[in-house]
């Protein structure tokens, strides 16, 4: 009995320094995208609209991604282009649970949604019907 306890205390012991070894692979891995990251884009905050807002420029200068909230104050998230164009638009809708997901020109183009006691997370279809749902 005292032999098998020892057992599974050896192997606990040895998953633990394999969890361990691997966080220190994915921090350093962290790390390095951030180095990375850094070399390429910079964190700049809004100087008009809305100065809240998280832009994050190219080397070039060109937006790529904003953070931020619409007049109404819910969140947005645009995802642009290379050129710096808007391809993306998700925005949070009033009282949470849904967000749209838009093309450049405002057209719907799906939207994610949390329903269910269990979150459960569906991915629907501009007129509304469900196409993908999961937890």
């Amino acid at each position: 009995m005292r032999r098998g306890i020892n057992k599974r205390l050896d192997r606990a012991e040895r998953l633990m320094l394999q969890l361990s070894e691997a966080l220190d692979g994915v921090t350093h891995l962290g790390e390095r995208l951030s180095s990375e990251l850094r070399q390429f884009y910079e964190i700049q905050s809004a100087t008009h609209n809305n100065p809240e807002a998280i832009r994050l420029y190219n080397a070039a200068g060109r937006l790529v991604v904003e953070i931020g909230a619409d007049d109404q104050g819910n969140g947005i998230l645009a995802l642009n282009d290379r050129l710096g164009i808007l391809a993306v638009i998700a925005s949070a809708t009033p009282g949470g649970g849904r967000i749209s997901i838009a093309d450049a020109g405002g057209e719907p183009v799906g939207a994610l949604q949390a329903c269910g006691p269990r979150g459960e997370v569906a991915l629907a279809a501009p007129s509304g019907g469900r196409i993908i749902t999961g937890e």
